[in-house]
C-alpha cells in the first residue's frame, strides 16, 4: 500500500485516471472525558449537556480576550484505553492522547529563539498561545491561569426598573431609578454577601425592608456608600456591636427579592457582563462582606471567599475569570482567589487508563473552551480537527464554501475512479462544523447533478449503531445511524453480491411452506413465489444458493480505537465494502476483472459435511423426513472467468482520500487488496503505520 501525507486535492491530482477500483472514505475529534463543566452563557454546565446552538466562553489563542462563540457540533463516543491526565491545587483535565491543549511556551509573549524557530520547534514566531496535543506536551509549555481580557459592558448608570403595584385599592406607579453604576455594583456586592430582603406582615401593612449586617470598620464604608444611594436608610446596633442597615423601599425589594434567599442566591447578567474595572469593584466589596485574606502583602497572599449557594459560588468563580484571575474551589463552600499566573504542565502530566464516555464540544471561532473539572478552572482546545495547515477543509465560515471544497474533491475522485468502480461515501450531518441541516444530501444531490454521478440503489446504505450516543436534544428522536452513499460512474459497474451474502434465516423448505396454496391444496411455485418463475425447488434453490441480499441496513457497533481520532469505521463496515466492490484479480494487462463462477444445487441434510451442525444422518432424515423434510442450498466457486490475456493477475485498489488512522488500509491488507491512503496530519499517518506494520507486506509513505 501507499500513505500519502498531505493535503488530499494535491495528491489526487497525482493520480491516472482511472485508476482506482474503489473508494471508500468519511471526509473531515478531540474530547474530555466524563466530569468536565463548560461555562456558558447562562452559567456552568455538565459538557454532556452543551446543546448545539448554545453560547460558550472562550479565549482567542493570539490575544487573550474573551469571547462568547457559538456551539456549532456536539460529540459522546465509548472510549477504552490511555488518556492523559494533568492535575494539581490549579488544574484537573483528564483527556485524550491527541487532545489539543492551548499552551505558551516559557511565558506568555516571550519571544522564541531564532535558532528553536529555526529548527521547527514551534509553530509560531513568538510565543503567543496555540495548540500542542496533549501527548506532545514536555518541558516548558506552560498554560495560562491569568491575564484575560474582558470587554464588558461600562454604562454611566443602572437603572433600577419602574414598579407598578396596589396600595388601598388604588393603583400606585414608581417610575425607574437612576444610580451611578460604581455606587450600585458597590451595594450590590456588600448585599449579596451579607444581605437579606424581608416582607413580613404587620397587621394590614407589608414591609419591604433591606437589610445588611457588618461590624466596624467596615460599617464605615458601608454608611458611606449608603448616603449616596437615593434611598432612605437607617441604622440600629445589635448585640455583639453589630450594626444592622436597613432601607425600607418596595420598588427596590421587589428588584432584589428575585435573586433568591442564602441557598439559592445569584448574580444577574446586567452584573456579570459588566466591566473587569466595575467587577473589580463588585467584587472587593462582596469580600468585604463574605471574603477573607490571608498573608497579605506577601507574595503568598492569598483571597478566599465563602457562599453555600452553589449558583453564587459559579457566578463568583465566572466574574474572577472575567477580571483576569486564578480561581478554584477548595471544598463545597470556598472559593480561592489565587496568585499564580501559570501552569508548568510537563511536570503535572501522566498517564491512566480510562474506560467510559468522552464528550467533545465545538465553537465557531477561536477553538478553545473554559473548562472546570473538581472546582479547578482551566482554558482548553475544543474538539476542532485543526491541523494548523493553510488550506485545511472543514474551517469554511460558510456551508456553501465548505460544500464546494467538497465538489471539488469529489470531481477528482471521480477522474481517478475507473468506469467499473464504486465510491462508498459516508457523511454524517452531525460530524462536520457547519451545523446547516442536510449537508450530507445537499453535497450528494449536487454530485448527481453537476457532476454525473449515478446512484444504483433507492437511497443510502443506512449504518445503524446499536451502541449509538445517547442525545441531549429533548424535541427530537436520538441520532442513531449514519448515511452511506453508494456511487458509480457508469451503469455497468463490478459488484460481488455472492461474496457478501448472508445466511437465510429460514431453511428453503420452510420458505416454500409459506407459499400460497393452490385449489389442490398443492404449493404452486409459479404462483406463489410472485417474482420466482421456476415451478420446481431446484429452481428456488439456484436463485437463494448463496444466502440472501444482506440489504441496505447494517447493523454494525462502533468500535473504539483508542490511540486515533473518534470518526474510525468499525472494520467490519469496511469489509462488506471492499469484498463486494473491489476486485480480487484484475488482468495487468487489459486491466479486466475476473468475475465468479458459481455452481448451486440443494442438497439433504445427510450430504452435508459431518462437520457442519446442521448435518444429520440418512436414516434421521428417513424417519422424520414427513413432518420435519429439511434441504439446504449450497454453492460452489467453480472458479473465475479468464479475459485470455495470460498475462497475470493482481488485486484491485481501494482508495481512501480521508485516511485517518487507516482503518480502510488495515482491511484492505487483511483481504488481499492493494490499497492508497491519504492524510493530512502526520501523527494519523504515524498511528496507521503502526497499526498496518503487523500485518503489511510493504508500505510506502510519501
Amino acid at each position: 500500500g501507499v500513505l500519502y501525507n498531505g493535503h488530499v486535492l494535491e495528491v489526487l491530482r497525482l493520480l491516472p485516471d482511472n485508476f482506482v477500483d474503489t473508494i471508500i472514505t468519511s471526509p473531515p475529534y478531540w474530547c474530555y472525558a466524563e466530569g468536565h463543566e463548560v461555562l456558558t452563557e447562562n452559567g456552568w454546565k455538565d459538557i454532556s449537556q452543551v446543546e448545539r446552538g448554545e453560547k460558550v466562553l472562550t479565549v482567542n489563542p493570539e490575544t487573550m480576550e474573551l469571547e462568547y462563540a457559538t456551539v456549532t457540533a456536539t460529540r459522546k463516543w465509548e472510549y477504552k484505553g490511555e488518556m492523559i491526565e494533568f492535575k494539581n491545587s490549579h488544574i484537573d483535565l483528564l483527556i485524550t492522547p491527541n487532545h489539543r491543549m492551548y499552551v505558551y511556551y516559557k511565558r506568555p509573549f516571550q519571544p522564541i529563539k531564532k535558532r528553536q524557530r529555526e529548527r521547527g520547534k514551534f509553530s509560531r514566531s513568538v510565543a503567543i498561545g496555540y495548540f500542542v496535543e496533549a501527548r506532545n506536551v514536555r518541558k516548558g509549555y506552560i498554560t495560562p491561569k491569568t491575564g484575560w481580557k474582558w470587554r464588558g459592558e461600562e454604562p454611566d448608570y443602572f437603572i433600577l426598573p419602574s414598579l407598578q403595584t396596589t396600595y388601598n385599592k388604588q393603583k400606585v406607579f414608581y417610575p425607574p431609578i437612576k444610580i451611578k453604576i460604581e455606587d450600585w455594583v458597590a451595594f450590590f456586592g456588600i448585599w449579596i454577601a451579607e444581605g437579606s430582603v424581608r416582607g413580613s406582615k404587620g397587621g394590614k401593612k407589608k414591609v419591604y425592608e433591606i437589610t445588611i449586617k457588618q461590624k466596624e470598620p467596615k460599617a464605615s464604608h458601608i454608611r458611606e456608600l449608603f448616603s449616596r444611594l437615593p434611598f432612605k436608610f437607617r441604622e440600629y446596633i445589635g448585640g455583639n456591636g453589630v450594626i444592622t442597615f436597613s432601607i425600607v423601599n418596595q420598588q427596590l425589594w421587589h428588584y432584589l427579592s428575585k435573586f433568591g434567599n442564602s441557598h439559592t442566591k445569584h448574580l444577574p447578567k446586567e452584573i456579570k457582563n459588566l466591566s473587569p474595572r466595575l467587577l473589580r469593584i463588585f467584587l472587593e466589596w462582596y469580600l468585604m462582606g463574605d471574603g477573607c485574606i490571608k498573608r497579605e502583602g506577601t507574595s503568598q497572599e492569598e483571597k478566599s471567599c465563602y457562599t453555600v449557594s452553589t449558583r453564587l459560588k459559579d457566578d463568583l468563580t465566572e466574574v474572577a475569570i472575567k477580571i483576569g484571575s486564578n480561581v478554584s474551589y477548595q471544598g463545597n463552600n470556598k472559593i480561592v482567589f489565587l496568585r499564580r499566573q501559570t501552569v508548568k504542565l510537563a511536570e503535572i502530566k501522566q498517564t491512566r487508563y480510562y474506560k467510559g464516555w468522552i464528550y467533545g464540544v465545538e465553537v465557531d471561532k477561536n477553538h478553545t473552551l473554559c473548562i472546570r473539572r473538581n472546582g479547578k478552572i482551566v482554558f482548553s482546545g475544543n474538539s476542532l480537527r485543526d491541523y494548523g495547515v493553510e488550506g485545511q477543509i472543514g474551517l469554511e465560515p460558510t456551508l456553501e464554501e465548505y460544500l464546494n471544497r467538497l465538489l471539488e474533491i469529489t470531481a477528482e475522485l471521480k477522474r481517478v475512479l475507473k468506469p467499473t468502480g464504486v465510491m462508498f461515501w459516508n457523511h454524517d450531518t452531525n460530524k462536520i462544523r457547519l451545523c446547516d441541516t442536510m449537508q450530507n444530501y445537499r453535497l450528494v444531490l449536487r454530485m448527481l447533478d453537476e457532476q454525473g454521478w449515478l446512484m444504483p440503489q433507492k437511497g443510502p446504505i443506512i449504518w445503524f449503531k446499536p451502541n449509538h450516543t445517547p442525545h441531549s436534544f429533548k424535541r427530537g428522536f436520538t441520532h442513531s445511524y449514519e448515511p452511506i452513499f453508494m456511487l458509480v460512474k457508469h451503469r455497468k459497474y463490478w459488484f460481488d453480491l455472492d461474496a457478501v451474502r448472508v445466511p437465510h434465516k429460514s431453511t428453503m423448505d420452510e420458505y416454500i411452506k409459506k407459499l400460497p396454496k393452490s385449489p389442490d391444496n398443492k404449493t404452486n411455485f409459479e404462483a406463489g413465489a410472485g417474482i420466482i418463475k421456476s415451478s420446481t425447488p431446484d429452481a428456488i434453490a439456484r436463485r437463494f444458493a448463496l444466502g440472501k441480499n444482506p440489504g441496505d441496513l447494517w447493523t454494525i457497533p462502533t468500535q473504539p480505537f483508542p490511540e486515533a481520532h473518534f470518526a474510525t469505521f468499525p472494520e467490519k463496515l469496511v469489509e462488506p465494502m471492499i469484498m463486494s466492490a473491489c476486485p480480487q484479480w484484475i488482468c495487468k494487462k487489459c486491466g479486466k476483472a475476473r468475475k465468479r463462477i458459481v455452481e448451486h444445487r440443494s442438497i439433504e441434510r445427510w450430504e452435508l459435511s459431518k462437520d457442519d451442525p446442521r448435518y444429520r444422518p440418512a436414516r434421521y432424515d428417513k424417519k422424520y423426513q414427513q413432518n420435519n423434510p429439511q434441504k439446504y442450498s449450497e454453492h460452489y466457486t467453480l472458479g473465475w472467468t479468464d479475459c485470455g490475456c495470460n498475462a497475470g493477475w493482481q488485486p484491485g485498489i481501494v482508495l481512501d482520500p480521508f485516511m485517518g488512522s487507516g482503518t480502510v488500509a488495515v482491511v484492505a491488507e487483511r483481504l488481499g487488496r492493494r490499497w492508497i491512503g491519504i492524510e493530512l496530519n502526520p501523527d494519523y499517518c504515524e498511528i496507521a503505520k503502526k497499526r498496518l506494520e503487523p500485518i503489511a507486506n510493504q508500505i510506502k509513505l510519501f
